[in-house]
């Protein structure tokens, strides 16, 4: 059985194997931590890397201004996603104590709401590090790019485990979704999407496959941490992707970066999980 790790954003510039072991290491110190080691060799592993494309069809923000809308449209891009943020209750958010560092602070989530009232164009700021998942998303191009890449390590004969993280869990759900529907999606005894935005309706608007059951995949977990900036702390609607989908939104992946892959793919809830599935 082979595990697949689909990585998210700002991977630019990283080597794509030192990145592979980063991804192995934490995953066999998870394991041991909770006394089921796996010693997972670097020959189990298959992970595409599409960081630098990324980066590189990141559009030059002028370049997408409409002649008779001054806004780019990141900066559109943006609202709609500061839009639904809002449904969250700010009286509950402002009392909660702080915890993530910098983008992941719930004052900041609060703030970015505050200000998108006041001037949308400010809350651009609350999500510049989402300009990758932006590029994926609204640009055909760099979407393509990145499938290429991914499309040969979910097309397999062989039972793949599928770890995803961030954009990573979209570009999986895109390629699973496509691969079914040409008949190539092989046996996935588990998914794991970890710090996943799939939960924004704004994202899922921009998949272009209607969801629906992948009988192929026996289990789906989902996991994150509430103060990560990028899930919103939200859990997948198992009706909405007509699947049953185990959400964890318990995690503490820590102060500095609550996104964190490493504090995601060593938690117990995705080693117990792994563990159970490869026993």
């Amino acid at each position: 059985m082979k595990i697949v790790f689909v990585h998210g954003i700002h991977q630019d510039g990283k080597n794509p194997q030192a990145l592979k072991q980063e991804w192995i290491c934490a995953l066999n110190s998870g394991c041991g931590a909770i006394g089921k080691p796996l010693r997972i060799q670097a020959s189990d592993v298959t992970m595409p890397f599409y960081g630098d494309i990324l980066i590189k069809n990141i559009p030059d923000q002028k370049s997408t201004r409409g002649a008779l809308n001054s806004k780019t449209g990141f900066e559109l891009f943006s609202e709609r996603i500061l839009a639904e943020m809002s449904n969250y209750d700010l009286p509950d958010l402002i009392k909660s104590r702080e915890r993530g560092k910098g983008i992941h602070k719930k004052s900041l989530k609060v703030a970015a709401r505050i200000v998108e009232t006041v001037s949308p164009l400010r809350g651009t700021i609350a999500l510049r590090f989402l300009k990758q998942a932006y590029s994926y998303l609204m640009h055909q191009n760099c979407m393509s790019a990145v499938d290429e890449v991914v499309r040969p390590h979910l097309s397999s004969q062989e039972p793949l485990i599928i770890i995803s993280h961030s954009l990573g869990t979209i570009v999986s759900y895109r390629m699973m979704l496509e691969l079914q529907k040409s008949g190539k999606l092989g046996s996935v005894p588990l998914f794991v999407t970890m710090g996943s935005p799939l939960s924004l309706k704004l994202v899922r608007s921009r998949i272009d496959l209607a969801p629906q059951p992948l009988p192929s995949v026996e289990k789906w977990l989902n996991v994150t941490d509430r103060e990560d900036f990028i899930a919103l702390g939200n859990s997948l609607d198992g009706n909405y992707f007509q699947m049953q989908i185990e959400n964890d939104l318990s995690l503490e992946n820590g102060y500095s970066d609550p996104h964190s892959f490493e504090k995601y793919i060593s938690s117990s809830a995705v080693c117990k999980k792994l563990t159970d599935v490869l026993r």
